[in-house]
């Protein structure tokens, strides 16, 4: 079979293809963002969007018993775990859109999000200074317990 001196680079460019998103360090571990917008709370098949103010930050861990990572390393060690407060986000996906962003835009951003954690899996955070935690978006099998 006879290829073409390119072939490679349509290969990869069909792979590049396949996948909707990329990892970008377009923002910095400084970065603080702060202002009003509309904010939508998600939680299972419920959303509901209110326009409202953020602030946000990457600089500062200042609970970090508060990442899932952490949160489930004690768990599995069969220590303790506080709850959550009121005032946290327990289990609620939480998403600001800037006011430059189309709606059009917020849907291709939000699928290519959804790719990168279906494929990479979930950034829970760390547990203490360590790497990050990926949590596999796969169905993981739970052992049943037979009835005594």
């Amino acid at each position: 079979m006879a290829y073409s001196k390119n072939s490679h680079i349509r290969k990869q460019n069909v792979e590049r293809e396949k996948k909707s998103w990329k990892v970008s360090d377009r923002w910095g571990i400084d970065e603080a963002w702060s202002g009003t917008a509309v904010i939508y709370s998600a939680v299972g098949l419920e959303s509901w969007a209110l326009t409202g103010d953020y602030d946000v930050t990457y600089c500062d861990e200042s609970n970090p018993e508060e990442l899932r990572a952490y949160r489930e390393v004690q768990r599995r060690r069969g220590k303790s775990v506080k709850k959550l407060g009121k005032n946290k986000v327990r289990d609620h996906l939480v998403v600001i859109f800037g006011a430059g962003m189309s709606a059009r835009t917020a849907v291709t951003t939000l699928s290519a999000l959804i790719d990168r954690i279906t494929t990479e899996g979930l950034n829970t955070g760390r547990y203490k200074l360590g790497n990050f935690v990926q949590e596999s978006a796969k169905r993981v099998p739970r052992p049943v317990k037979k009835a005594s």
